[in-house]
């Protein structure tokens, strides 16, 4: 799906496998997409990437993307739609060095992301975490700006080479019953790389302490 530049497309029982996953990356600046049933195993490509504008929809309890060394969901410059983007599970299963980053938001919108889960506990004690799991990111396994309404449930992130998750411009977040543990690559305190760091790059909002906003569950 390259360009759509108007109308609405829905797509119900969207399935990929052997190492194919969906892209809307050409002008879609008046379109609207409509996902549903979605499950996606993308292997080292790319799961569901949204870079061409428009709004995009994913709706139902059974969503999912999985992949190894590609970003499972990209969404960029690109508005999420009044019904959200819902997943019960993501998952990405990286080499240390690719994907950069398991999940990428960028400039979303006022609608956001729910990673729901499916039961089950995300602890050291058990790891089940159906909500999915991202590892082996280059940097941070999820990376998130100038987005909002992003809400993680039983979600585990662990060996990403920078921070687990980095927010720079987040409106409303939640991390429920979710575990992120061996984030970071350097050694020492020379750098800091944390679990979850939120900044601003917005010289007009460091100071104010911008990098998170609304109202945060952790």
């Amino acid at each position: 799906l390259l360009s759509n530049t108007s109308g609405t497309l829905t797509f119900t029982g969207l399935t990929t496998n052997g190492g194919t996953g969906a892209s809307l990356t050409g002008s879609n600046g008046g379109a609207t997409f409509n996902f549903s049933g979605v499950s996606i195993s993308s292997a080292a490509n790319a799961g569901l990437v949204a870079t061409g504008g428009g709004t995009i929809n994913v709706t139902g309890a059974t969503n999912t993307i999985a992949s190894t060394t590609g970003t499972a969901l990209n969404v960029a410059n690109t508005s999420i739609g009044v019904n959200g983007l819902t997943f019960r599970s993501i998952s990405v299963t990286g080499n240390n060095t690719s994907p950069a980053n398991g999940i990428i938001l960028n400039a979303t919108g006022a609608n956001g992301l729910k990673v729901t889960g499916n039961g089950g506990a995300c602890t050291s004690a058990t790891p089940t975490c159906t909500g999915g799991t991202i590892q082996g990111t280059g940097s941070h396994g999820v990376a998130l700006t100038n987005v909002s309404n992003i809400e993680f449930n039983l979600f585990s992130i662990h060996n990403t080479g920078d921070h687990g998750i980095f927010g720079d411009g987040v409106n409303n977040f939640t991390l429920r019953d979710s575990y992120i543990f061996d984030f970071g690559n350097t050694a020492g305190a020379a750098v800091s790389e944390d679990a979850m760091h939120f900044e601003s790059t917005n010289t007009a909002n460091t100071a104010a302490g911008h990098g998170l906003t609304g109202t945060v569950i952790i």
